[in-house]
């Protein structure tokens, strides 16, 4: 006879005789926080994020991307590098500077590819950038290699 021990975010732990089998399915969903200003590229990036699995937590500025990034931590931000508060690059910049977002991977995204704003971008420590137009099959093998 087999008994649950503990059953919590897609783990059950079974006893039986014999021992404990642990069974997991699925994972945890990961967490992508969008610092994007144009709702459109922000409901297609939401929508998109979510369909492929993903949680998405939403930031129309700068200041909140930060606040977000802080206090709940995401695997991956994606951030505009045009915000109506701030720079991206100096959003990326700040994250950087605390301890808890250091090491946290952003995917910079824009509509002006300007050679001077991409080296500015990874200077402040994007790990990735992307322009607009939008390729979602590039930006889901983008993700799958930030994340892996």
């Amino acid at each position: 006879m087999s008994q649950v021990l503990k059953n919590s975010g897609g783990t059950v732990v079974l006893r039986h005789k014999g021992g404990n089998w642990v069974y997991t399915w699925g994972m945890a969903r990961r967490r992508i926080l969008i610092a994007e200003d144009d709702p459109d590229i922000a409901e297609l990036l939401k929508t998109f994020l979510e369909f492929a699995g993903y949680e998405v937590i939403p930031a129309a500025n700068g200041q909140a991307a930060i606040d977000l990034a802080m206090a709940l931590a995401p695997h991956l931000v994606v951030l505009n590098a045009h915000l109506p508060d701030m720079a991206g690059d100096r959003v990326c910049s700040l994250l950087r500077t605390h301890a808890r977002t250091a090491t946290l991977p952003i995917l910079m995204i824009s509509g002006r590819p300007h050679w001077h704003e991409i080296t500015a971008c990874f200077r402040a420590g994007a790990t990735r950038y992307l322009t607009h137009p939008l390729d979602l099959a590039r930006l889901r093998q983008t993700l799958s290699e930030i994340l892996a």
